[in-house]
C-alpha cells in the first residue's frame, strides 16, 4: 500500500461527537484505576502506625508481588493485543473484549482491600495479592488495550483524533481525581464516620489506619468505572469487515515487526523511562504525606488534585501548539519540564522555601491540621505541584496521537490495521517499567539509614532519607526520557 493511500485513510468521516464523548467517557476507569491502586495500595498493605506495624505484608514481600503482577500485565498485552486484532465477531474486534473483561477487572480491584489475615509474614497473603493484582492487570488488559486500539479506526480524521483524545484526556484526569482526591477524602469520610459509632473508650484517633475506609472506597471507585464503561458498550460502533483487519501474522512475526518500526522502538523506550519516574513519585506520595508531613490520607489526594486540576487549564494550550509546533517538540518541552522540577520533592522535607515564602494558608484551605513546621510542607508541597501541573497536561493529550501516528506508519507499510498488538507491545515497555517502581522504592529503602525496622518484623518501611531520593532519581529518569524521545524522527 502506498503512502498516499495511508494518508488519504487517516483523512477520512469525521467521529460525530456525542459518539466521541461516549467514546472519551471510557477513559474515566483508565484514570481512576491505576491512580488508586497506585497511591493507595502500597500503603494500605505495608504502612505502620507511630512504629507499630499495622501491615498486612512486608515492604519487600510487597515489592515482589507487585513486580509478579505487573510482568504478568506486560505479558498479557500482547497476547490481548494479537487475538484482539485477529478475531472478527459481528460485534466487532474491540467491543466483545471491554465487556468479557470489566467484571473481571473489577470484581479484583475491589477484591485487592479485603486481605484474608492481618499477618504480614503470611504466605496465604502472598498468595491472595498476587492472584488478585494478576487477575486485576489481566483484567485491565482485556478491558483497555481493546479501548484504546478503537481510537485510530474510528477516528481517522488527523486534526479530529488530537481533539477527541484531548476530551479522552478530561475524562482521564477526573477518574485520576477521584483516584487520588476523592479516595483520599472517601477513606476518611467512611472511617470517621466507622469511628463515631464506637464508645469514645475504644475509638481510634482520626488519621490512624483503618482498612474500612479503603474498602468502602473501593466500591465507589469499581461502581464509578463500571457506569463510565457503559456508553462505549452502547453507542460505540465498529467499522465494517476490510481487508485491513484480516492480519495474516503470527504472534512473534507480528510482536517482531513492532519492535522494528524505529518510531515506535524509540518512543516505547522513552515511555518506559517516563513511567519509571513518574510511577515512583505517584506511589510516594501518600508516603509523604504521612511521614514528613504527619497528615491523613485526605490531604495527599487534595495535594495529588491540585496538579490535576491545573493540567487540566492546560490541554487547551497543549492542543494549540501541538497543531502549531507539532506533537513531538510539544512532548519534548513536557518532558524536559516535569524532569526539571521533579527534584523539588527532596526539598520537601529539608527546605521548604515555598512555604515559608507563602505561609500556612493554603495548608488550612487543604484540609491540614497540626504543628506549624508541617503545615509549611504542606504549602511547599502544594506550591511544587502546581508547577508540576502543566506538564502533565502534556502526558494526558499527547501519548495516544503519537501512538496514532505510529500506527499509521505501520498501516502504510504493512496494509493492516493492528492497533491492539502495538498497544500491547508498548505496555510490555511501560508496565515492567511501572512494576519496578516498587523495587526501586525498596531499594531506596534499603539503602537509607534512616529506613526504619517495621515493627518487630525483619523489615524495613520508607524513612525520610528514601523519600527525599525520590524526586531527583525521578528526574534522572525523566531526562532519559526526553533525551531518547529527541530521536523520534516524526516530526508531525
Amino acid at each position: 500500500m502506498g503512502s498516499g493511500e495511508a494518508e488519504a485513510s487517516t483523512a477520512g468521516t469525521r467521529l460525530s461527537w456525542p459518539v466521541a464523548v461516549a467514546y472519551a467517557v471510557g477513559n474515566f476507569s483508565v484514570g481512576a484505576l491505576p491512580a488508586t491502586i497506585g497511591s493507595f495500595l502500597l500503603y494500605f498493605w505495608v504502612q505502620t502506625d507511630d512504629s507499630k506495624s499495622t501491615a498486612f505484608l512486608l515492604l519487600g514481600a510487597f515489592s515482589l508481588v507487585q513486580m509478579f503482577g505487573r510482568i504478568q500485565d506486560a505479558v498479557a498485552d500482547p497476547i490481548v493485543g494479537y487475538f484482539s486484532d485477529k478475531w472478527n465477531t459481528k460485534f466487532g474486534r474491540r467491543l466483545p473484549w471491554i465487556a468479557l473483561g470489566a467484571p473481571v477487572l473489577l470484581g479484583s480491584f475491589v477484591a485487592l482491600w479485603y486481605p484474608p489475615t492481618n499477618d504480614p509474614t503470611s504466605a496465604t497473603n502472598i498468595g491472595y495479592l498476587a492472584l488478585m493484582l494478576g487477575l486485576f492487570w489481566w483484567g485491565f488488559t482485556l478491558v483497555v488495550a481493546p479501548y484504546l486500539s478503537l481510537l485510530p479506526e474510528i477516528c481517522p480524521d488527523l486534526p479530529q483524533r488530537i481533539r477527541v483524545s484531548q476530551i479522552m484526556g478530561y475524562f482521564e484526569v477526573l477518574g485520576t481525581l477521584v483516584g487520588l482526591a476523592a479516595a483520599g477524602e472517601i477513606i476518611d469520610g467512611a472511617n470517621l464516620a466507622l469511628f463515631e459509632t464506637l464508645p469514645e473508650a475504644t475509638r481510634p484517633k482520626y488519621g490512624d489506619f483503618n482498612a474500612h475506609g479503603y474498602q468502602t472506597m473501593s466500591l465507589v471507585v469499581a461502581g464509578a468505572c463500571a457506569v463510565s464503561l457503559l456508553p462505549v458498550l452502547a453507542f460505540v460502533r465498529e467499522t465494517g469487515a476490510m481487508d485491513a483487519k484480516v492480519v495474516p501474522f503470527k504472534f512473534f512475526e507480528s510482536a517482531r515487526t513492532c519492535l522494528k518500526n524505529r518510531p515506535f522502538f524509540i518512543y516505547a523506550l522513552s515511555t518506559a523511562a517516563f513511567r519509571l519516574g513518574f510511577g515512583l513519585v505517584v506511589a510516594s506520595i501518600v508516603f509523604f504525606v504521612k511521614t514528613i508531613m504527619h497528615q491523613t490520607e485526605g490531604v495527599s489526594g487534595m495535594l495529588s488534585a491540585v496538579t490535576l486540576i491545573v493540567s487540566l487549564l492546560f490541554f487547551f494550550p497543549v492542543d494549540v501548539l501541538a497543531r502549531k509546533y507539532g506533537k513531538k517538540k510539544v512532548y519534548l518541552w513536557g518532558l524536559l519540564g516535569f524532569a526539571l522540577t521533579m527534584p523539588l520533592l527532596a526539598t520537601i522535607g529539608h527546605a521548604p522555601f515555598f512555604g515559608h515564602a507563602f505561609g500556612t494558608g493554603i495548608a488550612g484551605l487543604l484540609g491540614a491540621e497540626g504543628a506549624e513546621a508541617d503545615l509549611v510542607r504542606v504549602s511547599h508541597t502544594f506550591f511544587i505541584f502546581l508547577l508540576i501541573g502543566p506538564t502533565l497536561a502534556v502526558m494526558y493529550v499527547l501519548p495516544r496521537p503519537i501512538m496514532a501516528d505510529v500506527m499509521d506508519l505501520d498501516f502504510s507499510e504493512t496494509g493492516y490495521r493492528r492497533e491492539a498488538m502495538y498497544n500491547g507491545m508498548e505496555a510490555v515497555f511501560t508496565k515492567t517499567a511501572a512494576g519496578l517502581s516498587g523495587v526501586v522504592l525498596y531499594g531506596l529503602a534499603l539503602a537509607d539509614p534512616s529506613s526504619s525496622a517495621s515493627g518487630a518484623e525483619a523489615d524495613v518501611v520508607l524513612g525520610v532519607g528514601a523519600l527525599t531520593a525520590v524526586g531527583p532519581f525521578g528526574g534522572v529518569l525523566l531526562l532519559l526520557a526526553w533525551f531518547l524521545m529527541r530521536r523520534y524522527p516524526i516530526e508531525r
